[in-house]
């Protein structure tokens, strides 16, 4: 008795990394509606993203996964997700977005995204209750630009079919 205990908390955790693995894996590989690129998508590939700003250009747009989450948004039941990345590709800075995605029958349709920040360091996403919290560093009156040391926690919604911060 004593050692099926101990196995069915490994199982436990496997089925949970798996699960973690899955949706990470879909956000490692998705597409990203911005601005950036002059295709206007970021489409990534293992977590990583680079193209020419405009064709024949010198300048790369690059960008890569940070951290997603999984869970219920719009209260179907189904599992959303939520993605951080990270894009640079102007001649200052790395911006970071927040994208939602809603699942449908037979995909997930894009919810919005939401500028975080530039060159912020970002600690923790979770989905729970219907809303998106991220803990992150945003830089402080006194921080280099490199540097950001100020705790920030935001919590975002989807409203009417759009992504929203609510705090």
């Amino acid at each position: 008795m004593g050692k099926i205990i101990p196995v069915i908390v490994l199982c436990c955790i496997f089925i949970s990394c798996a699960s973690l693995s899955d949706y990470e894996n879909t956000l490692k590989n998705f597409e990203y509606p911005n601005k950036i690129p002059a295709s206007g998508v970021i489409k990534m590939q293992d977590g990583y993203f680079e193209q020419e700003s405009k064709p024949g250009s010198m300048t790369m747009v690059q960008s890569s996964y940070i951290k997603g989450a999984a869970g219920d948004l719009n209260g179907d039941s189904a599992e959303d997700m939520a993605s951080i990345i990270a894009v640079s590709g102007s001649e200052e800075g790395t911006y970071y977005y927040l994208y939602a995605f809603v699942k449908t029958i037979n995909d997930y349709r894009n919810a919005g995204s939401v500028l975080l920040g530039d060159r912020i360091v970002v600690q923790a996403v979770k989905i729970s209750g219907k809303k998106i919290g991220i803990q992150y560093l945003s830089h402080g009156p006194d921080d280099e630009k490199n540097s950001p040391s100020q705790k920030t926690i935001s919590i975002f919604a989807i409203y009417n079919g759009k992504l929203k911060k609510i705090k």
